[in-house]
């Protein structure tokens, strides 16, 4: 059978400007979204310049409660996916919500909150530590594209390499802090995602599992385990590690 996916709203959060519209209209307009770096001192650094989300209010789309739960990376995120829900014109009432998913895909985000949490733990100790940081932060998620090539894909593995290496600067630096950073890099995992691309590519299943040497995909539960290994005691000597959980396919 041939799935048609049709793409109703885009929700842009960026340099250029804060909604799809504002955006597109900088863009054709020539515009660059390049400026000074406001967010930090940038006093010492090489580099002056950057591409900031400028004039964001995070108000407009959560309460002052749930702000500090999350980085403004996540608050970004979710005004951007109210933007394509607008433009989409898409309203929960008026549909089967069992027939509805989510999908959110993000490499990596929150530095500034780990630096905040850092400075806390340095000078007043563990319990200084807001009980929100976990939460507003994410976990490093690399794949096994991370050490290895995948074909046809150069972006992906492009910047699945750069998640594995800015895991392994930073844990250099902060593993003397008593602080580990590491790395999960899964390959292929059976879930919803994934079948949904196999509805649209006939044979796609059968043709990921033939290239792996487990001749299968993994389940989310086998990925989970190495993630909570990876934040437990047990692994209190790992340090700026890529965990390959991929069934032998990277070895290949």
């Amino acid at each position: 059978m041939t799935r048609r996916v049709v793409v109703t709203g885009v929700g842009l959060v960026c340099a250029l400007g804060i909604g799809t519209e504002e955006s597109w209209k900088n863009l054709v307009a020539g515009q660059s979204g390049v400026g000074m770096i406001t967010h930090f001192d940038t006093t010492g650094f090489d580099c002056k310049i950057a591409g900031e989300v400028k004039n964001f209010d995070p108000f407009q789309w959560i309460e002052k409660k749930e702000l500090k739960k999350m980085g403004r990376f996540i608050q970004i995120a979710l005004a951007g996916a109210d933007f394509a829900v607008k433009m989409a014109g898409w309203k929960p009432e008026h549909s089967d919500l069992d027939e509805v998913g989510v999908y959110v895909s993000s490499g990596i985000g929150g530095f500034d909150i780990i630096e905040r949490e850092h400075i806390k733990l340095m000078q007043g100790g563990p319990g200084r530590i807001s009980p929100f940081f976990i939460p507003s932060a994410i976990v490093n998620l690399a794949s096994f594209a991370s050490i290895a090539g995948v074909p046809n894909k150069p972006a992906y593995t492009a910047s699945k390499h750069a998640v594995l290496g800015l895991t392994r600067s930073a844990a250099l630096f902060y593993a003397q802090h008593k602080i580990r950073i590491n790395a999960l890099c899964p390959g292929s995992v059976n879930t919803a995602m994934i079948h949904a691309n196999f509805a649209i590519i006939p044979g796609g299943e059968s043709t990921l599992n033939a290239a792996n040497p487990a001749r299968r995909m993994a389940e989310p539960a086998e990925i989970a385990e190495g993630a909570l290994w990876l934040c437990s005691a047990r692994s209190r000597y790992v340090v700026g590690h890529g965990l390959v959980i991929d069934g032998g396919q990277s070895v290949q």
